[in-house]
């Protein structure tokens, strides 16, 4: 329940007003307070519309004593406003017309209990939550990857997207360098399929007029690190940097 209704002149209710020569401003608070707690739980209430929560909470929430708590609800509860019973540890609470205040979404709803919220304590759990999260994911069709060569994962349909792309022969030699990243370098990448992708687009499998590729270890690649690099672990980002170097020094030499 998101809310219920709470008339301007509340203070001026013939038990309100009592409690409050009582017990002071203390009385008002512990009422709706009171009340909104047991709308927030309306749901999680027990066949017989109690609510029992823990005395501790009850006092926190109410920034008093668990005494003080216990004698302003006791009084409610002779008055038949809020009705009341205690252990040492817990209390439980009913507010016999507490649908003559509620929502109108609540009273056109029917209460119904329910076998797994019959205690008010039992409430849906994280692992409720994960488990609810699992089945609807298991119901969502799972892509089925092919494997080329040892560890390069595509759909069909991206393989045959990249046949059209990029070709059939720069496609080999993309698998070949991204299987070859990943199983002896140890380059983690999250999609495969972009990564061919951003290699083409970046010109790591472009062949120059020598039959050389494009790629991490030519003068091509300087500056930033690739957006695929970066995604991949630390140690392959630090041996992109030597490879580069690498490439560098043999380019000078060569010049």
């Amino acid at each position: 329940m998101l809310w219920f209704k709470h008339q301007t002149c509340s203070h001026d209710d013939p038990d309100i007003s009592d409690a409050m020569d009582l017990f002071g401003h203390h009385a008002y608070a512990v009422f709706f307070i009171t009340l909104e707690i047991y709308g927030d739980e309306y749901n999680h209430l027990d066949s017989e519309e109690w609510l029992t929560i823990s005395q501790r909470f009850l006092a926190r929430k109410l920034r008093l004593s668990s005494t003080k708590v216990q004698q302003i609800l006791n009084f409610y509860s002779e008055r038949q406003r809020i009705l009341v019973k205690m252990t040492e540890t817990t209390i439980s609470i009913k507010c016999p017309k507490f649908v003559d205040i509620a929502s109108n979404w609540t009273k056109r709803k029917t209460f119904k209990s329910s076998a797994h919220l019959c205690s008010p304590s039992v409430v849906p759990t994280a692992i409720e939550e994960k488990k609810k999260r699992r089945r609807r994911e298991e119901n969502i069709p799972s892509l089925k990857f092919c494997v080329f060569l040892d560890s390069v994962k595509l759909t069909q349909d991206q393989y045959e997207k990249l046949q059209l792309t990029l070709g059939q022969k720069v496609l080999d030699s993309g698998i070949e360098k991204l299987d070859y990243s990943i199983t002896v370098k140890g380059g983690k990448y999250k999609d495969h399929y972009k990564t061919l992708l951003n290699w083409h687009k970046r010109g790591f499998l472009t062949e120059d007029k020598n039959g050389k590729s494009g790629g991490y270890f030519t003068k091509r690649s300087t500056g930033s690190l690739p957006a695929d690099i970066e995604e991949s672990t630390d140690a392959t980002a630090r041996k992109w940097r030597e490879a580069q170097k690498t490439a560098d020094s043999i380019s000078e030499k060569e010049s």
